[in-house]
């Protein structure tokens, strides 16, 4: 899918068409999936074609978090989210989508905060060129098996933010580029693991 065709408004077929699709696949505990739904919607129908950045805060568990419908995995949360992230990576950059950042924390948080909101261990920061092409990950049926990996894994806050201020972007690099350079990222993952 070409980044063109992903930078433009979504339309309500569209919208309506990719929340099917979600609540079909996502596996959500039970009572989550329409409070999820509402907001993914608000946040599409606000839709101004432009791209868009995922931060993600996560918190892993000190085990994994078996819930109804997830794989049965035997690891650790760590491992759990690794796998997802290994075998999410091609559809990502599928939808147009690619990690600016992915790590572990260095420590706590520097400044005095609610010990609640405190003790993230990984945070990325994913660019998308659209919500349109965000949501099409979300909707691709490869995508919905592996999701509960990541949520059996870790605690997750995942805030849209809009790019008032970006760098020179990496889709400057051709197609097989940036899968050499995510396969290296996750190559040098596994190694310090």
């Amino acid at each position: 899918m070409s980044e063109s065709f992903l930078r433009r408004k979504l339309t309500e077929e569209e919208i309506d068409r990719c929340l099917a699709a979600v609540e079909k696949q996502i596996l959500l505990l039970p009572g989550e999936m329409p409070d999820f739904l509402a907001r993914l919607r608000t946040w599409a129908e606000a839709d101004d074609g432009e791209p868009v950045y995922s931060l993600e805060l996560m918190r892993f568990y000190e085990e994994v978090q078996p819930f109804p419908g997830a794989p049965d995995f035997q690891g650790t949360p760590e491992q759990a989210n690794a796998y997802y992230e290994k075998h999410v990576a091609p559809l990502l950059l599928k939808h147009g989508g690619y990690p600016l950042v992915s790590g572990m924390t260095q420590g706590q948080n520097l400044m005095p905060i609610k010990p609640d909101l405190d003790n993230w261990t990984r945070v990325a920061l994913i660019r998308f060129p659209s919500r349109h092409a965000f949501l099409s990950l979300l909707a691709d049926p490869a995508y919905g098996p592996l999701e509960p990996y990541k949520k059996m894994a870790l605690e997750l806050v995942l805030v849209p933010v809009s790019g008032e201020v970006v760098l020179p972007s990496i889709p400057k690099v051709p197609l097989p580029g940036r899968e050499a350079l995510m396969q290296k990222r996750q190559e040098n993952r596994e190694v310090k693991q």
